[in-house]
């Protein structure tokens, strides 16, 4: 069986019928399946604390895989971060860390794959 997602708890029940049976007390069985996935999470700061028009400043953006699989990324299915910077900002400058690409600057819409 292969499995693409769900929840982290799943119940998988089977039914039977037919046959001329008048039993209906069996027919049901169902089992309780723990799925462990991905856990994505991100965090987003800034610095310095105010911000200066004029200025160059920056913002930090941080994801992490806090379960106890590895992400199944590929490049059908993408890890995919967007980042919609507020009205008048723009990024100048992107750096990802190995295995991540970010869109071209200047762009006042990051993604990065």
């Amino acid at each position: 069986m292969a499995v693409a997602g769900g929840f982290a708890n799943e119940v998988n029940t089977a039914n039977v019928n037919g046959g001329g049976e008048l039993n209906f007390a069996n027919d049901n069985a169902s089992d309780p399946t723990v799925v462990n996935a991905p856990i994505l999470a991100i965090s987003k700061s800034h610095a310095p604390a105010t911000f200066i028009v004029g200025q160059t400043e920056t913002y930090t953006i941080s994801v992490c895989n806090t379960g106890s699989t590895a992400t199944s990324g590929s490049a059908t299915n993408p890890v995919t971060v967007t980042d919609f910077l507020p009205q008048g900002m723009t990024a100048t400058d992107l750096s990802a860390s190995t295995g991540w690409t970010c869109s071209a600057v200047p762009t006042s819409f990051v993604t990065c794959t």
